[in-house]
């Protein structure tokens, strides 16, 4: 339950990232509304339960914070490659701009390095930020609600 509450809490983030590079970019970049907080939603729940779940730090809560941001840039380039090929293979359309099917699915998984490195130039500067942020309110709601539950009192 802890980890949905980071995982809520950095889609959120992905969401916002996402719709700002929509918004500079254009359209063609339209499916990172999906797959940018689908990957900081799972990266940060993954994160969360591997690194703070047992022992609660703030080493730890910004170690989740760092590597689910990092993490979730390849993620959301794998998902975005994996659905340029469900678009061609149901559709036919999603080519490149020369007519080109997308990459197969093994260049998706070592492409999506490069373009990570490339996109943590670009927008890193958004999300690593927001994913140690995000961990830290995650950190203060937590508290706040096994306070309330200790205390017995609901607000």
């Amino acid at each position: 339950m802890k980890s949905l509450i980071f995982g809520y809490l950095f889609a959120f983030f992905g969401l916002v990232t996402a719709a700002i590079i929509v918004i500079l970019l254009g359209n063609d970049y339209s499916l990172f509304l999906i797959t940018a907080p689908l990957a900081a939603f799972l990266t940060g729940i993954v994160a969360w339960k591997i690194l703070v779940n047992h022992s609660v730090s703030w080493i730890r809560i910004i170690s989740a914070g760092l590597i689910s941001s990092i993490l979730s840039h390849y993620l959301c380039w794998l998902l975005t490659g994996i659905g340029f090929l469900i678009c061609y293979y149901l559709t036919g359309g999603c080519t490149d701009s020369l007519g080109n099917p997308p990459s197969g699915i093994t260049e998706q998984f070592t492409g999506s390095f490069s373009m990570t490195l490339f996109s943590l130039c670009f927008a890193g500067w958004i999300t690593v930020p927001a994913g140690i942020i995000s961990a830290f309110i995650s950190r203060l709601i937590i508290r706040k609600r096994e306070n309330v539950l200790q205390s017995g009192k609901i607000e």
